[in-house]
């Protein structure tokens, strides 16, 4: 059930995207993008802080991320993520989710929502060339590389007629679910009061404990979340947007997708328009944060990401 849901949510966006695109269709209008929406592989918050207006220049340089040692990251996602044809990489995944390998399934999801909008809207990545040509020369230069990095990786699989809302729906309805620390914390961003206060904390835990990368980007969701207290689901570290996006941060800095090639900036490039040069810091920096909400992110990743690389788990429960 959560997979389908999941697919129909991930639909829904991209039916917008299709509608939107071919309305936005000359160079001297905005790139066929939808409005901003929740990443579907590591989640992302919809809509930009109030404070943090769309800036018209590039962001200057900033702290470099965290090196941590001992940070986890899963081979799946690696995979993915350095893929250079899509359509390799979906003919291995076909066979697996096929014998009901659930992690498959979900890596085989990542594929093909990446490559369905240029399979479904009429010249895509021409749109994107044409608009790209009237940016500043640091935003055409990114804008240009997400391009080329997608047809690279997408135009085998979409000539195989094998990316469609369809294919996406089956995978879904064969309610595989993926029983490890990611699919744990993509519960708990979900809706952080569905489970016991004592089961979240037990799975917060374990998430918390494990420095994966990915689990920890994605719970992050959650330490936003306040109860009508304006408690959070860890007392003191959580609860604000400041909060949230310093566990973003540190899901980076113990190994989550974030550079400046990850699936995660080229789709907020493509079908959002944030473009920008480096990775996700400076996308957090540049287009959701004030520079003093941005301020306080960064000291607050630092003491969460200290107190784990050092295994101070109390600090936290």
């Amino acid at each position: 059930m959560r997979n389908r849901m999941l697919v129909l949510g991930v639909l829904s966006v991209l039916v917008g995207l299709l509608v939107v695109s071919l309305l936005r269709g000359t160079p001297d209008e905005k790139p066929p993008i939808a409005e901003p929406a929740a990443e579907r592989t590591v989640r992302q918050p919809a809509t930009p802080a109030a404070s943090a207006a769309r800036r018209s220049e590039a962001p200057a340089p900033v702290a470099p991320a965290l090196r941590i040692a001992g940070a986890v990251r899963l081979p799946s996602t690696e995979i993915y993520e350095n893929a250079t044809n899509l359509k390799e990489l979906a003919d291995a995944l076909e066979p697996r989710v096929a014998a009901g390998d659930a992690d498959a399934a979900r890596s085989l999801l990542k594929v093909l929502d990446e490559c369905l909008p240029v399979s479904v809207i009429p010249d895509y990545l021409e749109k994107h060339r044409r608009w790209a040509v009237g940016q500043a020369p640091d935003r055409r230069s990114v804008n240009e590389r997400h391009i080329d990095r997608l047809a690279q990786r997408c135009s085998d699989l979409v000539r195989t007629g094998k990316v469609s809302r369809q294919h996406m729906r089956e995978i879904g309805e064969r309610g595989l679910v993926v029983d490890d620390l990611v699919a744990l914390a993509q519960r708990i961003a979900d809706d952080p009061t569905a489970m016991s206060v004592a089961e979240r904390t037990d799975a917060l835990r374990r998430i918390i404990a494990s420095r994966n990368g990915e689990a920890l980007y994605v719970v992050a969701d959650a330490m936003g979340h306040a109860d009508e207290n304006g408690v959070g689901v860890l007392p003191g570290h959580s609860g604000s947007e400041i909060f949230l996006y310093a566990w973003k941060l540190v899901g980076c800095d113990f190994g989550a997708p974030c550079g400046p090639d990850s699936a995660f900036l080229r789709n907020a490039c493509l079908n959002i328009g944030y473009c920008v040069p480096g990775g996700y810091r400076e996308y957090v920096r540049f287009y959701l944060l004030s520079p003093y909400t941005f301020e306080l992110v960064t000291d607050a990743e630092r003491e969460i990401a200290q107190a784990i690389a050092d295994g101070k788990f109390e600090v936290f429960f």
